[in-house]
């Protein structure tokens, strides 16, 4: 669990079993929101690019639920990915080694 208020949002990691990919996911009510979060679960020293999928501009819950943006960045164990989140949206992330 990276972040969460109960009813509102939750944002979590998970590794990949017997793997070095993470993947991260991230939902919210139907109040759009910003997380900041922090990548300190992955291993220290070791470069990932991550693969997001987030909500795309204009998307909402109730009359835009299809708008998606992919992007990818490259982050380390010291990154924070800001992840915002539409109305009713959410946001996935693959995590997998650079090297």
């Amino acid at each position: 669990m990276l972040d969460a208020r109960i009813g509102d949002y939750v944002a979590v990691a998970r590794r990949e079993r017997g793997g070095q990919n993470w993947f991260v996911g991230a939902i919210t009510d139907e109040e759009g929101r910003t997380l900041d979060v922090p990548l300190d679960f992955l291993t220290p020293g070791k470069r990932y690019v991550a693969e997001i999928y987030a909500d795309g501009p204009g998307a909402h819950w109730l009359d835009n639920p299809l708008p998606v943006a992919i992007s990818r960045q490259t982050v380390t164990s010291a990154s924070r990915l800001r992840m915002a989140l539409a109305p009713g949206g959410g946001q996935a992330i693959r995590l997998r080694p650079a090297d």
